[in-house]
């Protein structure tokens, strides 16, 4: 197989980028150490010979070796910052597929720049979605009770916005830039403070879903005035592009879940009274019935329909007929208890499922609740006014048989017909079905 061939100078910078922190201090420490070493040498062959050109070539040879390493140190440093921000970029890339709050995104992306570069803060600013008001959502700055560099708190709620505004009005990258020479201090009460703790800072837009305005802003101090190289602002521009890419999926797996909840919703909700209708029951029904098991209580399924309500509809339209099946819905749901449930079949019919109960005794106060509730006069849009009477089949389950959710509606339907064929004369509007 054929080696891979090489540019020399991309060789150089790979084998400096694979360099330690550590690695990088011996090198300073040895690069001096020639320094002295030529700087001793030149006066020591002064000293023996006392001729000038030896002197002269120990001076040259000084002057060489202190160019070659403030060369060799401003490449380093422009590596080692370039390979700070690539680590940078890999670890907030693996974190931001585990991660499904922007919020911790916005932390975890702060945090890892001032922990793992040179810079001193970092912050993600965001406009407010009713007010267009620009407000740090994040930051991360380093902490003064570790020997770090102590910064003004002040100032830090200052710069980050205003240079977040200027990104917003442009769709583009501020900076970098020193703050003492910019108009971002023209608000500052203390200058001087600002300018001795920060003398760079760059503010690069964070855009999703191809949107022209950027949705948030990265704003990154640092100490050192020449900080932010071509190279460090396209990685920067990475990392705000990951950023933009993980907020991007994070919003539309929310559309997705609020649209499926949606339509769970209208599929589970019937239109016109908003109370639960038929596929409802039919799941809700068994998950009842399973906990009467469970707990030995009992289970009141009542089959409701309302009497004369066709009448209703002849005589002022389907619309009043509607005005008064939302009202009856509204006065079965505030007639029950927490633990009930209220469904609409279709028509006038209703379900109610009443849990919890100890005792057959219970039933009778629970349904005259309900039927002084729903005989008050209804009062139509149109003016007029309508009563309405209603009945009722109920059916207990006590936990003990094996009936399925079929064969509890089909008895409550029965007593719910026996009830309606003796209407003339029953004493009350429902009753239990008898075996």
């Amino acid at each position: 197989m054929r080696a891979e061939t090489r540019n020399p100078v991309q060789a150089i910078s790979t084998a400096i980028l694979n360099l330690s922190q550590r690695q990088i201090r011996f090198v300073n420490i040895g690069t001096w150490a020639l320094i002295g070493i030529a700087f001793l040498l030149s006066i020591a062959r002064q000293n023996l010979h006392d001729t000038v050109p030896e002197t002269g070539f120990g001076l040259l040879a000084t002057l060489f070796f202190i160019s070659c390493y403030l060369v060799t140190s401003a490449l380093i440093r422009h590596l080692w910052e370039i390979k700070e921000y690539q680590t940078v970029i890999l670890e907030v890339q693996k974190s931001l597929f585990l991660l499904n709050d922007p919020r911790l995104m916005y932390d975890d992306v702060v945090k890892q720049i001032v922990q793992k570069t040179d810079a001193i803060a970092a912050y993600i600013v965001i406009p407010d979605e009713n007010t267009g008001f620009l407000s740090i959502q994040s930051a991360s700055e380093e902490d003064a009770s570790q020997g770090t560099r102590e910064r003004n708190r002040y100032i830090t709620q200052i710069c980050p916005t205003e240079a977040a505004l200027k990104v917003m009005d442009s769709r583009n990258i501020y900076g970098p830039l020193n703050p003492k020479s910019s108009g971002l201090l023209d608000i500052s009460k203390d200058v001087r403070t600002f300018s001795q703790k920060v003398r760079s800072v760059l503010a690069l837009p964070v855009f999703i879903n191809k949107h022209e305005q950027p949705y948030a802003v990265l704003v990154i101090e640092a100490i050192a005035s020449v900080y932010f190289s071509a190279e460090t602002i396209k990685s920067i521009q990475t990392l705000c592009n990951s950023l933009g890419e993980a907020i991007s999926r994070y919003m539309e797996t929310k559309q997705l879940v609020e649209a499926k909840s949606h339509f769970e919703n209208i599929a589970h909700i019937d239109e016109l009274t908003g109370l639960r209708n038929r596929r409802s029951l039919e799941l809700d029904l068994p998950l009842a019935i399973n906990r009467a098991k469970a707990s030995g209580l009992v289970l009141a399924t009542v089959l409701l329909d309302l009497d004369e309500f066709k009448p209703v509809n002849d005589t002022f339209g389907h619309e009043c007929g509607d005005e008064v099946l939302q009202a009856v819905g509204e006065r079965l749901v505030h007639g029950m208890r927490d633990c009930d449930s209220v469904y609409r079949l279709g028509g006038d019919e209703f379900v109610l499922l009443m849990e919890n109960l100890h005792e057959e005794s219970e039933i009778p106060l629970i349904m005259e609740k309900i039927a002084s509730l729903i005989r008050q006069p209804i009062l139509l849009s149109s003016g007029d006014g309508v009563s309405i009477n209603l009945s009722a089949g109920i059916d207990l389950y006590r936990g003990s048989s094996r009936d399925n959710p079929g064969d509890i509606i089909r008895r409550a339907d029965q007593a719910l017909y026996s009830i309606k064929s003796r209407k003339e004369s029953r004493k009350k509007f429902w009753t239990l079905f008898a075996a």
